[in-house]
């Protein structure tokens, strides 16, 4: 018989009120998801969520991540399921540039997509696979500002007839839009930090 690990009381208590706050705020988000969805004429909108994934011999903390909220348009193949504890080595290439400082949001374009060949194969495998032109990454910090995950909104040329159909048309929609996209990661950065909630 295996020894499991004894938890705290206060664990066990934090653990509970955490659960059950997910449960809370499921509907939130799953309704915030379907407005920005339409509001930003997307394929899907999804949240990805980091978390602990044990750690190798030598200590180093293993990074995972899961698509844990997630919206689609019609016709749009559902990836909910698929992307669990998936390796953050993945989307290295994206935190890195979310963290560069420059940006709140980051867009990747037809070229910026293909230029993943280069950086991390398995995501660009992903974005051809589910026939991505455009996706908007945008991260989402807790309230130490610390970023333990990343909203992405996809263009896929699988929705017909697509409202964004090019380049300028993304930018203009990202230029109309841009302070109501900080806003709504904001929202979404307040609904998934369980600190904010139980330390009122």
């Amino acid at each position: 018989m295996m020894n499991h690990p004894q938890i705290s009381r206060e664990e066990k208590e934090r653990h509970d009120i955490g659960q059950q706050y997910r449960f809370d705020i499921i509907n939130k988000v799953n309704d915030l998801l379907i407005i920005m969805l339409n509001k930003y004429h997307a394929s899907r909108v999804a949240v990805l969520e980091f978390h602990n994934g044990g750690q190798n011999i030598s200590g180093l903390p293993f990074v995972k991540y899961n698509m844990e909220y997630e919206q689609i348009n019609i016709d749009v193949k559902n990836m909910n399921g698929v992307i669990k504890d998936l390796p953050a080595s993945v989307i290295g290439p994206i935190y890195a540039d979310l963290t560069d400082g420059s940006k709140k949001f980051k867009v990747y374009y037809k070229e910026d997509i293909e230029e993943f060949k280069n950086r991390s194969t398995v995501l660009y495998s992903y974005l051809q696979e589910l026939s991505v032109d455009y996706i908007i990454f945008a991260p989402i910090y807790d309230s130490n500002n610390l970023m333990f995950g990343v909203c992405c909104i996809e263009y896929s040329n699988t929705v017909k007839p697509s409202f964004v159909t090019s380049k300028e048309t993304l930018d203009n929609l990202i230029e109309s839009y841009k302070l109501e996209l900080h806003d709504d990661i904001i929202r979404l950065s307040n609904y998934l930090t369980l600190n904010k909630e139980i330390n009122k």
